[in-house]
């Protein structure tokens, strides 16, 4: 049963951990963000209108940083001369 339950978690989830394991390699601060986004995503799944409104907020921001790559430096954790 134990491994049933990680062949499906893993088929499922596998993309998530790939990026939680890159962002965990760059910034260990929006590791845990985008962890406790997922978290609350899975904790509580009869608020359909949280995966949106992350969505949402995600393609602002994206799109920020597209309009603007120079904000991109801010949300990092290196300092450029």
């Amino acid at each position: 049963m134990g491994a049933a339950h990680g062949v499906y978690c893993f088929g499922c989830c596998w993309g998530l951990m790939v990026i939680l394991f890159v962002m965990g390699v760059m910034h260990l601060g929006w590791m845990a963000a985008i962890g406790a986004l997922i978290l609350v995503e899975k904790v509580i799944p009869s608020a359909r209108w949280i995966p949106t409104a992350i969505g949402a907020v995600f393609i602002v921001v994206g799109g920020v940083i597209v309009a603007f790559p120079e904000t991109l430096l801010r949300l990092s954790s290196h300092v450029v001369l």
